[in-house]
């Protein structure tokens, strides 16, 4: 493959802008030579320049992003301090401990099972001394007596 020949523009031709090198096989080169370009003779002075003044702008940008990340971070540390200075008001904790057991009112003592609510008096049903119907009543009936207790 042959070497390629490296070529400065001298105008605007194709992709190409004046003043941007490139490279191109001797043949496209020579057609291009006087009519758009110039062989390029490197210059250790001017492309130093152009490579100084590339990572400078690199530079820069990266200071400037270094610089907004810096500040995003003094915000956030900011607002975590004013967050610790005045704290709000916040409900106890739960109590989490099954030893312990919380009243309605939060007030907390050992766990202790509930007392069982005691029945209500039985109520007494009335008997036929008492002026109820029949002692049977509420009993279901005897094989082959009717209902009612009188056969």
């Amino acid at each position: 493959m042959p070497d390629r020949v490296i070529l400065r523009f001298t105008k605007a031709w194709s992709k190409y802008n004046v003043g941007e090198i490139a490279g191109f096989d001797p043949g496209r080169a020579r057609q291009l030579i006087g009519k758009v370009a110039k062989v390029h003779e490197p210059d250790e002075a001017t492309d130093a320049a152009l490579i100084e003044a590339r990572n400078a702008e690199a530079e820069e940008k990266r200071l400037i992003e270094r610089e907004a990340a810096i500040a995003a971070r003094e915000a956030d540390l900011d607002r975590r301090e004013a967050a610790m200075a005045s704290p709000a008001p916040t409900a106890p904790a739960p109590n989490t401990d099954p030893g312990m057991l919380t009243d309605p009112v939060g007030n907390t003592g050992p766990a202790k099972a509930p007392e069982p609510k005691a029945d209500p008096k039985p109520t007494e049903k009335p008997t036929a001394k008492d002026g109820g119907k029949d002692d049977d009543a509420g009993k279901p009936p005897a094989q082959g007596k009717p209902a009612g207790g009188k056969a």
